[in-house]
């Protein structure tokens, strides 16, 4: 297996879309990145996890996928630092290995801002 999938992806990863949604990010990516290099315009690459707010949680079908999610105060945060100190030309992962299903994310967020998760927390089937 390789080596990637079991630690998590670095910067220099090769893209291994899985989905035609993954896909037109890594392609969008490649886009910019070719555009930096043709026309030298300053190019900084981020690729976050999910964000999360706060308020309303919605789930295509239960909410049991895994992901890894980070608050949006944190992203905005990271995003700062990255355009004051980042490097141009350089891709940055912005987020965490640890995964959760989102729906005990947001559970454990309505938990701790006594929010009635009936009312907060929406699954929709797709």
């Amino acid at each position: 297996m390789d080596e990637d999938v079991i630690v998590g992806n670095h910067e220099a990863s090769q893209f291994l879309p899985t989905n035609p949604y993954s896909a037109t990010k890594a392609g969008a990516e490649i886009l910019v990145m070719a555009y930096g290099r043709s026309y030298g315009l300053s190019v900084i690459t981020t690729r976050g996890n999910n964000v999360y707010e706060g308020r309303l949680f919605q789930f295509m079908g239960d909410g049991s996928n895994v992901r890894s999610y980070l608050h949006c105060e944190d992203v905005a945060e990271t995003f700062e630092v990255i355009l004051h100190k980042g490097e141009v030309g350089h891709v940055y992962n912005v987020g965490t290995k640890k995964e959760r299903r989102g729906i005990d994310v947001a559970k454990d967020i309505c938990k701790l801002f006594s929010m009635d998760p009936k009312t907060n927390i929406q699954c929709v089937e797709s």
